[in-house]
């Protein structure tokens, strides 16, 4: 299986509520790919913590912080700053 079919069926997965199993098609996915914006991002929607989350958006942001997904996970990352 590639990134192109295990992403969007961690998000069906995820939207299921099956976060776990959301969880280990998108590691899959990020171990494939390491350089997949979009694996991270919605690894990091389907982490269960806060520090989990808040690692695999610093890894969108180290891939290309200039993307649309970098300014994404900047915004994301300041929320959570934010008491």
């Amino acid at each position: 299986m590639n990134t192109t079919n295990l992403i969007p069926e961690a998000i069906t997965t995820l939207k299921a509520g099956q976060r776990d199993r959301a969880n280990a098609l998108l590691m899959q996915a990020t171990r494939l790919e390491p350089d997949n914006q979009a694996a991270w991002m919605w690894l990091g929607a389907a982490a269960s913590d806060r520090h989990e989350r808040r690692r695999c958006l610093e890894q969108v942001l180290a891939i290309d912080a200039t993307s649309e997904m970098g300014r994404k996970a900047r915004q994301m990352l300041n929320r959570m700053d934010t008491p």
